[in-house]
């Protein structure tokens, strides 16, 4: 539900998702080790485009602070989910003034709501500049130094 509602309010205001860690709050990314040399990490954003650079500058983060240059994709996965969710109706009285303090009953209906975001999770392996396939490999810094402007604001 919370997912749901985050994201409907975040489309209305038309707000990105933070780059953070996932957590309480719609969106954000994660990670576990596999390996001493991989990691599979996680995504959830707004659209697409942005769970897919959240993935590849996280990637490029996990590498760099592994003392790696250099990251290759195992697999990729980066998708449009959608979720419903019912929002009840509720009713409340409202004064209509007047010198008897009356009231009257409104009522608004129950609802569904459909909000759309991405979603990705993508396996790396990370590998040193000098590590055989390193070649065909993402470079870390370069990932990072396009990245970070996008995501982060700096």
């Amino acid at each position: 539900m919370r997912h749901v509602l985050l994201a409907a309010a975040c489309m209305l205001t038309g707000c990105t998702t933070p780059y953070a860690p996932a957590g309480l709050l719609f969106g954000g990314y994660s990670e576990t080790r596999l390996a001493a040399d991989s990691y599979k990490v996680f995504a959830e954003a707004e659209s697409t485009e942005r769970a897919g650079m959240m993935l590849d500058l996280r990637a490029a983060e996990l590498t760099l602070a592994a003392g790696y240059q250099k990251f290759a994709v195992a697999d990729r996965n980066v998708r449009l989910e959608s979720r419903t969710n019912y929002i009840p109706g509720n009713s409340y009285t409202v004064p209509t003034g007047g010198s008897m303090g009356g009231v009257r009953w409104v009522q608004t209906p129950g609802r569904t709501e459909t909000v759309n975001f991405g979603k990705g999770e993508m396996t790396i392996r990370m590998m040193k500049a000098s590590d055989a396939g390193a070649a065909k490999a993402v470079d870390a810094t370069a990932t990072r130094a396009r990245l970070e402007p996008l995501l982060k604001g700096g």
